[in-house]
């Protein structure tokens, strides 16, 4: 299954990606090897085997989602670079449209 220019332009531009055009050949060439690679893995015979969740078995690594204290403010804090009223503060990142 070949990439062509007009599906490698589509894709750049859905990932916000300005490429030139030896840059759009190279992300066709990735892509059909992508595909190629994802045609093999379809010929595996997959009958009988049980899908995976987790491939470890376990259902999370993580400790328990249980309620527990919060972190004093002065401790949350202690190391943010710019804080107001017991916040951390932030660039503003959205525009306002006029």
């Amino acid at each position: 299954m070949g990439v062509g220019k007009e599906q490698a332009q589509k894709i750049a531009r859905l990932a916000a990606m300005d490429l030139s055009e030896e840059e759009l050949a190279a992300l066709g060439t990735h892509l059909e090897r992508i595909l190629a690679f994802v045609e093999k893995l379809n010929e595996i015979d997959t009958r009988g085997v049980e899908p995976l969740t987790q491939p470890h078995g376990e259902i999370s690594l993580f400790r328990k989602d249980e309620p527990a204290a919060s972190l004093p403010v002065e401790v949350a804090l202690s190391n943010t670079h710019a804080r107001q009223d017991n916040q951390i503060k932030v660039p503003r990142v959205i525009e306002q449209s006029t």
